[in-house]
């Protein structure tokens, strides 16, 4: 085993492993890549939606992001289909649902948004709708259960905090907020995803 070389995505996926087995002596990292073109900053502060995008599935955080909207009274927008799908868009009529929608069309609804949801319930070693979010400036709220909480300008641990957050957001001014987002996105981790994974495929695996 000491010659298997481990490859992590995410600092959470590596944290969540190494408390299950013994640090490898063989560890790399590279970042997943992730979709983006022409970026440019979306001014988030003057914009009033929270996006959901995803499979509109339990374990998704559907139900807790449906809940939100509605007890905080801002504009919701769910782009995704699963399971729960018709039974949310009819228990919850003040939620846009649109389904799945084109790469070019959701980027349409990131020009619009204020901030994105992400309130997975299960681990998830490094979800991409975040980064491709955060690349254009849109803050991330993000659970502490997923790799989205690595880069997320916030992370929640309850529902009640989630509110909070939403409620902080919604009133607060979030332009330097969106900047720093901004400017903060690694773009080379998608740029350079080949190179970096043709390093690690060319290093030497230390044994015992």
């Amino acid at each position: 085993m000491s010659s298997i070389g481990y490859i992590f995505i995410s600092e959470f996926s590596k944290r969540q492993l190494l408390r299950r087995m013994k640090a490898p002596k063989n560890q790399f990292f590279v970042k997943n890549p992730i979709y983006f073109t022409n970026r440019f900053r979306v001014e988030a502060e003057s914009n009033s939606v929270f996006l959901f995008i995803g499979r509109t599935d339990p374990e998704k955080g559907i139900r807790n992001f449906c809940e939100v909207i509605r007890n905080t009274k801002v504009n919701g927008v769910v782009i995704g289909d699963g399971i729960l799908k018709k039974e949310l868009e009819a228990q919850y009529p003040e939620i846009k649902f649109t389904g799945w929608l084109s790469k070019e069309q959701i980027h349409e609804h990131i020009k619009e948004a204020r901030c994105l949801i992400f309130p997975s319930m299960w681990y998830e070693v490094s979800p991409l709708t975040p980064l491709e979010v955060e690349a254009y400036g849109v803050p991330v709220i993000a659970s502490d259960c997923s790799a989205a909480s690595d880069n997320a300008a916030f992370v929640y641990h309850s529902q009640n905090e989630l509110e909070d957050l939403i409620k902080q957001v919604n009133t607060q001014d979030i332009k330097q907020l969106s900047i720093d987002t901004f400017n903060n996105f690694d773009e080379s981790s998608t740029v350079n995803y080949a190179d970096n994974l043709l390093k690690v495929y060319n290093t030497p695996l230390m044994t015992d």
